[in-house]
């Protein structure tokens, strides 16, 4: 040690995350084209995962593959450092989430399968690769992509984006989940099913 006074003031600890919507405040506008839209509703189920009490119902439309939700930021998205984008999801059905970023440097997509269904999920979509990419301005949602009968309802919240926790790894395609950063499983229920 020392004999020398130190002085500390105005100590702030934050969460590095960026918050697009979380139906609570302010935030991204969505719409829901060829489905309905309805926001903010009632938590339909709040838990560890989502104890927030208002979020998005989105009722899909059983005509349209493709019925879709969509907010357009209306400036580019910084994805410099802020790439990974998270969602939470409370599905009525087991289904998949087609997540997509687009603008005038293109338009760029991932998908997740949701086996959980009736509790609230995080989900989290790579979009690592378009860091530099300064054109993009909307999120778009897909419930059910390619399915034109399924109307099923589905619940979300916390449109977020977090920095790359594992900036420059190279994704190994035998590894279904470190736990790290390969995690290219997704595990229902107790753990005992594993979907790739």
């Amino acid at each position: 040690g020392d004999d020398k006074t130190y002085y500390f003031d105005d100590i702030v600890a934050y969460k590095a995350e960026r918050c697009y919507a979380d139906f609570e405040g302010p935030g991204l506008v969505f719409q829901g084209l060829d489905g309905v839209l309805t926001a903010p509703v009632d938590n339909p189920g709040a838990n560890s995962i989502n104890s927030s009490t208002k979020c998005a119902k989105y009722e899909k439309s059983n005509t349209h593959a493709y019925s879709l939700i969509l907010a357009d930021n209306g400036a580019p998205l910084d994805l410099s450092v802020y790439n990974q984008f998270k969602i939470k999801v409370y599905a009525t059905a087991p289904t998949q989430l087609l997540f997509k970023l687009e603008g005038t440097g293109g338009g760029f997509e991932k998908i997740k399968n949701i086996a959980v269904t009736g509790v609230w999920q995080e989900y989290t979509f790579d979009f690592s690769a378009q860091a530099a990419n300064t054109g993009l301005s909307k999120v778009i949602l897909f419930f059910d992509p390619g399915v034109e009968t399924s109307g099923d309802t589905y619940y979300f919240d916390d449109v977020c984006a977090v920095p790359n926790p594992c900036p420059g790894a190279v994704a190994n395609p035998e590894m279904l989940d470190d736990f790290e950063c390969n995690r290219t499983a997704v595990y229902a229920g107790d753990w005992s099913y594993l979907s790739v």
